[in-house]
């Protein structure tokens, strides 16, 4: 019977584990997108629940984004990267797009960029502390 709550346990556990990391995706690709701000109005990013989180938020007319993030290694974005999908919603005709990226490190500067399609905005930067 042990062993069946502790398979079930493990099996609830992993469940729970694979909800919350579903939206983010590593990746491995050229950087071969167009550059434009112009596609991600009123962009701003905040502290989380603590240092190890960041929220995301902007308006765009896509329907479909991404915050792409790495560790900061340079002045440019690194072929290696982390992309999380946007949550949206419309308000006045705009889509509004939501993300948070979770289990950064303790004094680690850090890269990232909106994504829409082949689109990404102008690299921004933030550290943690």
């Amino acid at each position: 019977m042990k062993k069946v709550s502790l398979a079930l346990a493990m099996i609830m556990l992993l469940s729970v584990f694979s909800l919350t990391i579903s939206n983010m995706s590593v990746h491995a690709t050229g950087n071969n997108y167009t550059v434009s701000d112009m596609s991600f109005e009123n962009s701003s990013m905040h502290v989380g629940s603590d240092e190890s989180e960041r929220n995301f938020i902007w308006h765009s007319d896509s329907s479909i984004g991404y915050v792409d993030y790495a560790v900061r290694n340079g002045n440019s974005f690194p072929a290696e990267y982390t992309s999380v999908q946007t949550r949206t919603s419309v308000f006045n005709g705009k889509t509004v797009h939501r993300a948070t990226i979770f289990g950064l490190e303790n004094d680690t500067e850090y890269v990232y960029r909106f994504r829409s399609g082949n689109t990404v905005s102008q690299l921004k930067y933030f550290g943690t502390d």
